[in-house]
């Protein structure tokens, strides 16, 4: 309880008898200090729940450490083993591609004893020998039916314009009747006693691989105004005009040539 307080004057009746609180000046900064501390220990109690939070995080983080180090491992893992992939992929690749020209050239050298005339439509009963015969003895007068092996059309059978092949006993004769064969350029079917006037030609016979390659060279040859372009045991040759540099094409790597 504040106690009384008395101010004493220059005379007796001149006393005055205050009654105050003279610790109120005191106490206000104790309060303070009091809500502080207090305020403190509110937050200090939340200090254990904190270091709980955190502990849980470094855990959390350290699994997170030791996942990412465990996939940077695999991912590793995954780009040696696709690396060796690709390059088994590419080895693969290389082999096939090998075994399929090994393949396409021995089947074009199966070819070695044929050729192909075109320009003469189909008819009804023919012989195909006969029709071979005729043609060829414009060639060359001494070929015999002996000399062939086999003939008959191929192609679509709904075509009648499908081509003769005609398979040589020998390759030197077949050799020698395609090497001439430009005796019958101006030839035409009418002149043998076949219907129309279409040009005969004498090919050679093909794989599908590279009278295909053959298409494309020829539309090729035409919008470059090459004049020249044909075969030799398979090869495909052109040339510009005459006296011109020989174009050598195995495949269709060899396109870029024609310029």
């Amino acid at each position: 309880m504040p106690r009384p307080k008395t101010v004493k004057g220059k005379g007796k009746e001149d006393e005055v008898l205050i009654v105050g609180d003279e610790d109120s000046a005191d106490d206000a900064p104790t309060d303070a200090v009091l809500k502080q501390l207090s305020d403190i220990k509110d937050q200090v109690k939340f200090i254990p729940s904190l270091l709980e939070n955190m502990r849980e995080i470094k855990s959390s983080m350290e699994f997170f450490n030791k996942l990412i180090e465990e996939n940077c491992v695999k991912m590793k893992s995954i780009e040696q083993e696709n690396k060796q992939l690709k390059e088994d992929n590419e080895d693969l690749t290389r082999r096939v591609e090998k075994l399929e020209k090994e393949q396409e050239e021995q089947n074009q050298y199966s070819r070695r004893e044929n050729i192909e005339i075109r320009g003469i439509s189909q008819i009804a009963n023919e012989n195909t020998e006969d029709i071979a015969l005729k043609v060829l003895k414009e060639i060359d007068s001494s070929i015999k039916k002996e000399d062939i092996e086999a003939s008959h059309r191929i192609g679509n059978r709904d075509r009648t314009d499908r081509p003769i092949i005609v398979k040589f006993c020998s390759r030197k004769k077949r050799d020698q009747v395609y090497n001439d064969r430009n005796k019958i350029r101006n030839t035409t079917t009418d002149m043998l006693g076949y219907t129309g006037k279409n040009h005969i030609y004498v090919n050679e016979n093909l794989t599908q691989k590279k009278r295909s390659l053959m298409g494309k060279i020829n539309d090729i040859r035409k919008t470059k105004n090459y004049k020249y372009l044909w075969t030799y045991n398979g090869r495909i040759y052109v040339r510009k005009q005459q006296g011109s540099l020989l174009i050598v094409i195995n495949s269709e790597d060899d396109i870029g040539k024609i310029v």
